[in-house]
């Protein structure tokens, strides 16, 4: 499983639209799309707030 699968596994998980997560983040709902579909990856900043919101380590993503 890919970042980006991860990152939407985790989202959902926690009951959370593109939308919500992207906001909670500092960044837009499409950048929050570009990550799950792989097309981006995260900046280190973002992943360091993914890991800390979702209580994981970097190795999940």
């Amino acid at each position: 499983m890919g970042f980006g699968a991860n990152i939407r596994k985790l989202r959902t998980m926690e009951h959370l639209g593109q939308a919500q997560l992207a906001e909670m983040l500092g960044v837009s709902k499409e950048t929050v799309c570009r990550w799950e579909k792989s097309r981006y990856a995260p900046r280190e900043r973002h992943i360091e707030k993914l890991q800390t919101l979702f209580g994981v380590s970097a190795g999940r993503f």
